[in-house]
């Protein structure tokens, strides 16, 4: 807000200008966070994140049994997986998945195959997912050059 009312002041200039550098700053780190993936400590909680990953299509089907599976009740499962990673695990998933779906795209994979693959239904669902996430569809974000 405070650089919209900038006016061409010399002895602002230097100050403006780190002001900038500090902008730059926090929207690279804030576009690379959208690409962070906590795990979490629990050994429970752990174990369930791994199983997600390990089958991004059969999570959402079924999150009652997995986590009896790891010895939690639901309830408690979406609490301290929640507090834990600052994400329900619906939302974990879904940034898994995304993330999932960098490296298969990276691979040469088309859309259609990585949206099946991380376990979609359709295309255009994962589409909107990755849009939702990244900001630009799969397609849009492998065409822009990326700095190293």
């Amino acid at each position: 807000m405070r650089m919209m009312t900038w006016v061409e002041n010399p002895e602002a200039i230097a100050a403006n200008r780190r002001l900038v550098h500090v902008l730059y700053d926090e929207i690279c780190a804030a576009s690379q966070m959208q690409l962070h993936l906590p795990v979490p400590r629990d050994p429970a909680l752990k174990r369930l994140a791994t199983l997600m990953a390990e089958d991004p299509s059969g999570v959402a089907k079924d999150l009652a049994r997995l986590a009896r599976e790891v010895g939690l009740s639901e309830r408690s499962l979406f609490r301290n997986f929640q507090k834990e990673t600052g994400l329900s695990p619906g939302q974990w998933r879904r940034q898994m998945q995304v993330l999932r779906s960098l490296e298969l795209l990276a691979k040469g994979r088309s859309v259609t195959e990585t949206s099946f693959e991380v376990g979609y239904e359709s295309a255009g669902a994962f589409i909107r997912a990755f849009r939702q996430t990244l900001g630009v569809t799969p397609t849009e974000y492998a065409r822009e050059p990326r700095r190293s």
